[in-house]
C-alpha cells in the first residue's frame, strides 16, 4: 500500500501521508478477505495490535517483533488466481506468456 501512495522521493513520510497508507491498508484488507475464501488469494491478516487507536488498551500482539513486515499483512495469489490473473491481461492485450510457453523461444 506504501508503495502506491508514498513518492519516491520521501525521506520521512507525513502524518498525512501515514494516514493515507493506513487507509488504503485497511481497504485492501477487507477486500482480501472477501477473495481468500473464493480461493483466488492466500491471506495473512494485518495484526490487530497495530490498529489500536491512542488511548485504548493494546491488543496482545501474536509475533510481538515490531520489525517484522508479515504483521502488515501478506497476500500471495493461488494457481486459481494467477490463472484469473494471467487470463485477464491475455484479454487487455498483454503479453503474458506462461513458463511453457516460452520453451524452445530465443
Amino acid at each position: 500500500a506504501a508503495s502506491m501512495i508514498v513518492p519516491d522521493d520521501m525521506g520521512e513520510p507525513t502524518d498525512d501521508i501515514l494516514e493515507q497508507v493506513s487507509e488504503a491498508m485497511m481497504r485492501l484488507d477487507d477486500q482480501f478477505r472477501l477473495l481468500e475464501p473464493i480461493g483466488i488469494v492466500e491471506y495473512r491478516p494485518v495484526d490487530e495490535a497495530l490498529m489500536v487507536e491512542e488511548g485504548e488498551a493494546p491488543v496482545d500482539s501474536v509475533g510481538g517483533d515490531e520489525d517484522d513486515v508479515t504483521r502488515y499483512g501478506m497476500v500471495k495469489l493461488t494457481p486459481l488466481g494467477l490463472y484469473g490473473v494471467r487470463a485477464r491481461m491475455l484479454e487487455a492485450g498483454v503479453d503474458a506468456p506462461a513458463v511453457g510457453d516460452l520453451a524452445g523461444k530465443g
